[in-house]
C-alpha cells in the first residue's frame, strides 16, 4: 500500500491531537494570507491529498495534477510549453503557466489569476480547478483547509444514498450477505483492507459469489498486513470479521457522506479509483482509551451509479498503519 511521507503523517497526527473540528468561511478564495508559513491542506471527498496549497494575490492556488487526478480526471502535460490539458467526462480545460487566457470545455476564457510554476509543479486557482471539472470547492479559513467535492457535496451525497447506506450497514451488522449481494453492483464488490485501493489486486467478489456468504470457504489473498507485509490469507468469513465489520459500525458516533475523519499515513485514493462515487464513512475515533485515539477504525462504503440506481461497489477498511 502507498503511504503518506513521514513528515506529513506526523503533521496529521499532531493536527488531530491538537485541533478541534472548527468551521470557518467556506468561500473558495481568501482576502489576505495572515499566516503564510502555515500549511494549507487539501482534501478531496474528505481524503487528505499529497502536496499543499498556498495563497497568491488573494487566491488559493492548488497543484493541478494532484487535484485533477484525485477528482478522477486525466492530465496531459507539455513540459516544453508548461501547459496542461485536463479531461473528466464532459468537462475539460487547457491552460499554461503565466497565461490568464485558457480554454474551458472548448471555449476561451480569461482567469483572474494566472497559473504559476512552483517547485516543478503547476498551480492553478482553487475555484477554477474544481468548477472546471464539474465540482465544488470550499475554503475553511480557521483550519486552513481546502475541501473539494468532485461530484456531490456532503449534503447532496447524503440525500442520494442515505437510505441505501442504512440498508447496507444493517445487512453487514446482521451478517445478511445475501441481502448485501442484492444491493451490490452487477460486477460485484471490491474489498480493500486498508485506505489505499488497487482494484487490479484487491479481491472483487461477484454478486453470485458474494451471495454464498460464509458458505464460501475459499481462501483468498486479500492483500498484505500492514507492518509485517505478510499475505492476508483468509476465508471470506474471517476477512469479514477482521476487515469489514470489525466494530459495530452501525452505531458509529460519526457518519460522513463524502467527508472523512480518518487521517492515517496510508494514502486514501478512493476518489481517483472510484470516479463519480459517493463515500459513506462510519468512524470510531478510538476503541481503547489507553491508546489516546490512535486505535481509530473506520469503514467506508462506496456507492456508484449503475444506470439510474445507486449500488454498492466497494468496501474499504481503514485504521492507523505503521
Amino acid at each position: 500500500m502507498k503511504k503518506l511521507p513521514g513528515v506529513l503523517a506526523i503533521v496529521l497526527v499532531l493536527c488531530l491531537t491538537l485541533s478541534g473540528n472548527s468551521s470557518g468561511n467556506t468561500a473558495a478564495f481568501a482576502a489576505v494570507d495572515p499566516k503564510p508559513v502555515e500549511m494549507i491542506s487539501i482534501k478531496v471527498n474528505g481524503a487528505q491529498q499529497l502536496g499543499e496549497a498556498f495563497i497568491r494575490n488573494g487566491r488559493i492556488m492548488v497543484p493541478l495534477r494532484t487535484v485533477s487526478e484525485a477528482m478522477g480526471a486525466k492530465v496531459k502535460w507539455n513540459a516544453s510549453k508548461k501547459s496542461a490539458s485536463v479531461v473528466k467526462g464532459k468537462h475539460s480545460f487547457e491552460l499554461s503557466a503565466g497565461q490568464l487566457k485558457a480554454l474551458r470545455n472548448g471555449s476561451p476564457i480569461v482567469m483572474d489569476t494566472e497559473p504559476v510554476m512552483k517547485e516543478g509543479h503547476l498551480f492553478i486557482p482553487l475555484r477554477f480547478s474544481a468548477e472546471s471539472l464539474g465540482g465544488t470547492a470550499k475554503w475553511n479559513s480557521s483550519t486552513r483547509e481546502v475541501n473539494i467535492y468532485p461530484d456531490l457535496t456532503p449534503e447532496q451525497a447524503k440525500q442520494a444514498v442515505k437510505e441505501l447506506a442504512d440498508q447496507v450497514i444493517q445487512s453487514l451488522k446482521d451478517q445478511d450477505i445475501e441481502q448485501l449481494a442484492k444491493l451490490s453492483h452487477s460486477k460485484g464488490v471490491t474489498f480493500s483492507p486498508y485506505a489505499y485501493v488497487d482494484r487490479t489486486k484487491d479481491v472483487t467478489l461477484s454478486k453470485e459469489k458474494l451471495s454464498e456468504g460464509f458458505e464460501n470457504k475459499k481462501t483468498y489473498q486479500w492483500g498484505k498486513f500492514d507492518g509485517s507485509g505478510k499475505p492476508i490469507s483468509m476465508s471470506f468469513e474471517n476477512y469479514y470479521k477482521k476487515f469489514v465489520y470489525s466494530q459495530d459500525f452501525a452505531k458509529a458516533p460519526y457518519v460522513g457522506y463524502n467527508e472523512s475523519k480518518s487521517q492515517g499515513n496510508t494514502i486514501n485514493n478512493a476518489s481517483k479509483v472510484y470516479p463519480g462515487a459517493v463515500f459513506v464513512e462510519y468512524y470510531f475515533d478510538g476503541i481503547n482509551p489507553e491508546y489516546g485515539g490512535i486505535d481509530w477504525q473506520s469503514l467506508r462504503l462506496v456507492f456508484q451509479k449503475e444506470g439510474s440506481s445507486w449500488v454498492l461497489s466497494g468496501i474499504i477498511h481503514d485504521e492507523w498503519t505503521i
